[in-house]
């Protein structure tokens, strides 16, 4: 299988806001160059890899104040609905740029 390498798709890089009452902002890098985007199995452990990476960000920046659970929570919905869209928007571009090389 032929392996497709993209501009900037070394990395998922996903800003975590969080909720409004976490005041930080945390980028998280998600290698996925071992990872053919344009197959579903490999989306999959992507979303896995940032689910992963995003509740360890969320708990770290709640540990290191006075954030509740809720906070946290919050924190986690809000990372995981950025991480989505991206993957979903990465996944879309995989899939037509290998449609553009197979043409």
């Amino acid at each position: 299988m032929k392996k497709l390498l993209y501009p900037g798709f070394a990395a998922a890089c996903l800003a975590l806001a969080g909720s409004p009452a976490m005041a930080g902002e945390v980028t998280l890098r998600i290698d996925h160059s071992d990872l053919d985007l344009t197959r579903k199995a490999d989306v999959e452990t992507l979303r896995a890899r940032a689910k992963r990476a995003i509740r360890q960000a969320c708990a770290n920046e709640s540990s290191l104040s006075h954030y509740t659970v809720r906070d946290e929570r919050a924190c986690e919905r809000e990372a995981l609905a950025q991480a989505e869209r991206q993957i979903d928007r990465n996944h879309g571009l995989a899939l037509a740029m290998a449609d553009m090389s197979s043409s």
